[in-house]
């Protein structure tokens, strides 16, 4: 690997993590970078199409999240989901976990799963939703 296709490699993995932890600058930002190195000597368009299909898929799932959140009323706080596919999210860990099958999930967070579900199956006919529990993040509220 030449030194440009090693920084793209890791670009798009440490990117994506920012990105799933919603721990990101500016969107903008990260787009004007992949603009820059379209511009400069790093002739990598496989992995800069990857890593705009990554900030696709990102843009979307947020559009995505704001009309579930407009049609269900499941939850006060709001829900949001990330989709992701194998092609352009460079994660290792997008297969869930055999030992979280028995986590405790619960029906709250259940029923935002299946009604979300529903929602995407009715806009993207033919594909499939698989959770992925250990890449998401949730705050419980412990009132004494």
């Amino acid at each position: 690997l030449e030194e440009k296709d090693l920084f793209l490699q890791l670009y798009s993995k440490f990117l994506a993590k920012r990105l799933v932890s919603n721990n990101f600058y500016s969107f903008e930002r990260e787009k004007d970078l992949l603009n820059y190195i379209k511009d400069g000597d790093l002739h990598a368009s496989h992995q800069l199409h990857r890593i705009k299909c990554l900030l696709s898929a990102y843009t979307t799932s947020s559009e995505l999240t704001v009309q579930f959140n407009k049609v269900a009323k499941v939850m006060d706080d709001g829900f949001s989901v990330y989709i992701i596919t194998n092609f352009a999210w460079p994660l290792t860990t997008l297969h869930p976990v055999i030992g979280m099958k028995n986590l405790f999930i619960p029906n709250q967070l259940l029923k935002c799963e299946q009604e979300y579900s529903q929602f995407y199956k009715s806009k993207y006919e033919g594909r499939m939703v698989q959770w992925i529990r250990q890449l998401g993040k949730g705050n419980i509220t412990v009132i004494f």
